[in-house]
């Protein structure tokens, strides 16, 4: 396919032309097709995204759903069109052919994780050639919010601490992550600078989008919410259930982290309606049971970093 004309081709064509490129032998695409197939995924995505769920495009409401029916028909790993979307998406306006087929699967994805995330300038980009994979990971960490000079004296015992926390904890578990509260300053940086996506994916309605605007913490896996968190320090536990209720379609896991005293009011709370109805959505987790797995997250990074990459 002609790349200069794929904006010209129907979805039937480029979702033909994916399937063509399919390789019998592994789950993915053909070992020379990576690029063809990171082009075409990224032009189905944006035909998805420009449609905003007002029209089926190939028979599906969004994206996912075709990613999920296309990866079931051809026997593809989901997590491998997930890869060629994000690098087709986010690195290859910045990326010639001859310079993709240059650099190592992991290169790419750590360099599609930068650019994501905004944080990919053409000095790094031009560097990274020259780099080993492991090299390279370790100068990506610090700007995707995987190590920060706070993190070991953290002491979680109030609510931007604890903000703080979560969103430096999804990063270090690999999930993209967002805060509301993206201009407050936490130590030398903004949330908005630890977090590593300042705009959300695209929701179903406008309504749930607004909802999920304003909670403090979202981490995000393949274009999907998967962890909704409020933190709630002196106020009351409503306001943040409120918000997580108005988006609990999302097939994900809801928690308010708050100081342990707080517990009892989150447990009258969820006795009450709405949320007896779907109580069990909603999970509490104190300042001392964040801490205790943030520290293990930091633990297990330093014990996987010596393992794999020393």
């Amino acid at each position: 396919m002609d790349y200069t004309k794929l904006s010209f081709a129907s979805a039937e064509e480029i979702e033909q032309e994916l399937a063509g490129i399919t390789s019998t032998d592994f789950e993915g695409f053909a070992a020379d097709r990576g690029y063809h197939a990171a082009v075409l995924l990224a032009e189905l995505h944006k035909r998805f995204d420009a449609s905003r769920g007002t029209q089926n495009i190939l028979g599906y409401p969004d994206f996912t759903h075709w990613l999920n029916a296309f990866c079931a028909l051809r026997s593809v790993a989901k997590r491998t069109l997930w890869y060629y979307l994000k690098v087709g998406r986010y690195l290859l306006t910045d990326l010639s052919q001859a310079e993709f087929e240059r650099l190592s699967v992991q290169k790419r994805e750590i360099l599609a994780n930068l650019a994501k995330a905004g944080r990919l300038t053409p000095e790094f980009l031009n560097g990274s050639f020259a780099l080993s994979d492991d090299e390279l990971k370790k100068r990506a960490d610090p700007l995707l919010g995987r190590q920060m000079p706070w993190e070991e004296r953290l002491i979680i015992d109030n609510h931007w601490a604890a903000i703080a926390a979560l969103i430096q904890l999804g990063n270090v578990l690999e999930y993209q992550t967002y805060t509301h509260h993206s201009g407050q300053q936490f130590e030398e940086k903004t949330l908005g600078e630890i977090a590593t996506q300042a705009e959300l994916p695209r929701f179903p309605t406008e309504e749930i989008a607004r909802s999920a605007k304003c909670i403090d913490v979202i981490w995000i896996k393949e274009e999907w919410p998967v962890f909704f968190f409020e933190v709630e320090n002196t106020t009351g536990v409503t306001p943040g259930l409120q918000r997580m209720y108005q988006v609990l379609r999302f097939d994900a896991k809801f928690f308010i982290v708050a100081p342990v005293e707080v517990r009892a009011r989150f447990l009258r709370a969820i006795s009450e309606s709405p949320y007896k109805q779907c109580r069990n959505k909603f999970l509490f987790r104190s300042y001392p049971e964040l801490s205790k797995m943030f520290q293990a997250a930091l633990k297990f990074r330093h014990a996987s970093d010596h393992f794999f990459f020393k």
